[in-house]
């Protein structure tokens, strides 16, 4: 952004530096003829193809999300949970400076039980409907 800013919207802009060198308009005309005589380039960028498709794109993706989001609910009714990535407990789970670890023995384990793996519920693919040609 910073780049996008230095070399495009920066000449349509008076700077700081601008401003303490040319000074500030006094009146309101002024600041007004200061603003006319810039040229306009935000109207012409956001009636652009790339920014609708850009829009187009943010709304498919919000669609998606909102779909799978439904879908999964369906699926997995109450036992559905949004399992945070950080810890956000009021009070942080810390140990202790006197606890300790080893490891544990495999023996301990070996109970005859069988594991499988079960899916968690991360649902994926493109859920709109599109016309076959």
């Amino acid at each position: 952004m910073k780049l996008l800013d230095v070399l495009f919207i920066r000449k349509y802009y008076r700077t700081r530096e601008d401003l303490l060198r040319d000074g500030v308009p006094s009146t309101t005309e002024e600041m007004k003829q200061d603003i006319a005589s810039r040229p306009n380039i935000l109207e012409p960028l956001l009636q652009s193809d790339f920014v609708e498709r850009m829009a187009n794109l943010g709304r498919v993706v919000v669609e998606n999300n909102v779909k799978l989001r439904d879908f999964r609910e369906e699926v997995f009714g109450k036992y559905t949970e949004n399992i945070p990535y950080v810890d956000t407990s009021r009070y942080p789970s810390v140990p202790l400076p006197t606890s300790s670890a080893h490891p544990a023995d495999e023996s301990s384990f070996d109970n005859g039980a069988k594991w499988t793996y079960i899916s968690g519920q991360k649902v994926f693919g493109n859920m709109i409907p599109q016309v076959r040609k």
